[in-house]
């Protein structure tokens, strides 16, 4: 009869044993595919957090363009509108040029 305890205490601490081990080994998988399923994440937040960057870079650059053009087409107005002018006023110069050469040359 005490052999029999025996053998039960036995198996009740190899079974004890054994679900510490399977316990052990259960939690170490559950941590792996924690650690992997956590990078699969990180990488695809990375990958999305590119994407927005670029679009951002994009958006960005897109928008410079157009600021630059649409300060070039203002400057290339205003440079006609100042050559208009000062052909406008070529005649008007001239006069007042030969006039003063004339009248300072009459001087002498």
């Amino acid at each position: 009869m005490f052999e029999q305890e025996l053998d039960v205490i036995k198996a009740a601490e190899q079974e004890a044993e054994d679900m510490v081990k399977k316990a052990t080994a259960e939690s170490k998988k559950l941590i792996s595919d924690a650690r992997t399923e956590a990078a699969k994440v990180l990488e695809f937040a990375e990958d999305d957090k590119r994407k927005i960057f670029d679009g951002f870079i994009t958006e960005g650059s897109d928008i410079a363009d157009r600021n630059y053009l649409n300060a070039m087409d203002d400057s290339e107005r205003e440079k006609v509108k100042m050559t208009e002018k000062a052909h406008a006023n070529t005649a008007e110069a001239v006069k007042m040029i030969v006039e003063r050469i004339v009248s300072t040359s009459g001087d002498r």
